[in-house]
């Protein structure tokens, strides 16, 4: 009798890159598992053998709620893994952060995909290298690390900052990729969300995302402020977050008739929402700018729109967009250097079409078939 390969996955918050990681693995392993809050389906369904465990819902409504769903959710998987699946190799992503700790206590075979290296996140709160919890995590890193079947992480500056918890030269980086497989621009003029929502004849600069305290999304309506005499020029915020009431409340102070609110879309209406944009926005806070691509950079390729990238030089962001040519990437503070680059982009039909093919030919290096590479990765010795 063979012995059974088995495999247990751990995504507090489940979505399309779950989805086709498991898949990958669903193909040669007799039993897997994934525990998770409810997933996010989007093209690609989860392999029927895949079985499915609940653990408390990530939560975005409040820093204590989500550190609250964290623990209990940790704590839920460390008793799911002693008594349920306690001869399974075991796949940790780092939500919840505190997951891959379960490890201390388990004899397990685990690896870790490391989309957010902490405790190095915390700096965002204010937490220093020298409190107490910083130390504590970065030493159980170079315990966990150095144990680790495989360390698989998303990006080349990312992995050098694991590599400060662990002297092993095999951490694997594979890019992140698209949730569309097939997937193309709709025309302004056959899209049916610039009609809904009276955006015919604007250059639509668009931030689609989190709103939180974190993502410095205030600086578009500085930036609207700058460009108010524009009339054709406006800016478009979907999205939910903490800090979505306080930028409503500034537009209302300011008299900014040129920005537009609205909520998060459901899939149905992403490709119409994300293909209403002239230029997408995409920001990352100069405390994560070192460690983070965000993943919807991957569906703007897909789409081929052009990005005005806000992060800090010499990040993993700027360097995306410069690697690939498909817009241009400020720090949060040069105002005057983004309003022109705007109104040139606007003016300049050329440079339009330039950035939307680079864009489409950066989107072929970002497929779902990245997935394939972690069992690769895996299996290689």
């Amino acid at each position: 009798m063979f012995d059974e390969k088995k495999i247990v996955f751990i995504n507090q918050a489940s979505g399309y890159l779950t989805v086709d990681i498991v898949n990958s693995f669903a193909k040669d392993y007799d039993k897997i598992i994934l525990i998770t809050s409810p997933i996010r389906i989007q093209e690609r369904e989860l392999d029927p053998k895949v079985k499915v465990i609940n653990t408390f819902a990530h939560s975005r409504v409040s820093n204590f709620q989500r550190i609250l769903k964290w623990i209990l959710s940790t704590i839920h998987i460390f008793f799911l893994l002693i008594f349920k699946y306690r001869k399974y190799e075991i796949f940790y992503f780092t939500l919840p952060p505190l997951s891959y700790w379960c490890s201390l206590f388990l004899t397990n075979k685990f690896s870790i995909l490391i989309f957010d290296i902490y405790p190095d996140v915390l700096k965002i709160y204010g937490v220093k290298e020298t409190n107490i919890i910083f130390k504590l995590w970065s030493n159980i890193n170079r315990i966990l690390f150095k144990r680790a079947h495989k360390i698989f992480t998303i990006g080349d500056d990312l992995a050098l900052r694991i590599k400060q918890y662990t002297n092993r030269t095999d951490i694997s980086v594979i890019n992140n990729w698209s949730g569309f497989s097939d997937i193309m621009l709709i025309s302004k003029k056959k899209n049916s969300f610039i009609k809904q929502y009276d955006l015919k004849n604007k250059f639509v600069i668009q931030y689609a995302g989190n709103v939180s305290y974190t993502h410095s999304v205030e600086v578009l309506l500085d930036l609207a402020k700058n460009l108010h005499d524009q009339k054709d020029i406006i800016f478009l915020i979907i999205g939910r977050g903490n800090h979505l009431s306080y930028l409503k409340n500034k537009k209302i102070v300011e008299k900014l008739n040129n920005v537009k609110f609205l909520p998060f879309q459901s899939d149905e209406v992403l490709k119409y929402s994300l293909s209403s944009a002239d230029l997408s926005v995409v920001i990352v806070g100069d405390e994560v700018a070192d460690i983070s691509v965000p993943s919807k950079i991957y569906n703007l390729q897909a789409l081929s729109i052009p990005i005005l990238g806000i992060s800090k030089r010499n990040s993993e962001l700027s360097k995306h967009i410069e690697k690939y040519s498909m817009g241009k990437c400020f720090s949060s503070n040069e105002l005057n250097e983004i309003a022109n680059f705007i109104k040139g982009l606007r003016d300049d039909n050329e440079k339009q079409i330039k950035y939307q093919k680079n864009s489409a030919k950066a989107a072929e290096e970002f497929t779902y078939k990245n997935a394939d590479i972690y069992y690769k990765e895996y299996l290689r010795i």
